[in-house]
């Protein structure tokens, strides 16, 4: 017999009892049953800084965020900005992610037409 105290209906912690900030249904422990989400309660930097760290790892993830999230972007990128800080975190890249990857691709272009920019 464990010592340690069971989730209450409601308990924050362990996100029993409230709806996915994702699709909205109904929590019954760390992850969403329906769209595998994990409920994080509030954002944090250290939550940021481990997803990132995961999100390197893990490729699968990257390819399928990085669409989503640059074409979403494009078009309204407060949107996806408020969303990801609203709770719908599934379907976008990490921003620390997101902010590496763009300022990767903005250095690397920079790089290759630096002379024909310098001289033009």
């Amino acid at each position: 017999m464990s010592d340690a105290p069971e989730a209450q209906p409601g308990d924050a912690s362990s996100g029993r009892g409230v709806p996915c900030q994702n699709c909205g249904a109904p929590l019954v422990g760390e992850y969403c049953h329906q769209c595998g989400q994990r409920h994080v309660p509030e954002l944090r930097v250290p939550y940021l800084v481990q997803r990132f760290l995961e999100s390197a790892l893990d490729l699968e993830d990257l390819e399928r965020g990085v669409g989503q999230t640059l074409r979403r972007a494009a078009q309204n990128p407060g949107r996806v900005a408020r969303r990801y800080v609203d709770g719908e975190r599934k379907e976008f890249v990490n921003p620390l992610g997101y902010f590496l990857l763009t300022a990767t691709a903005t250095f690397l272009v920079f790089s290759m037409f630096q002379e024909a920019w310098v001289q033009g």
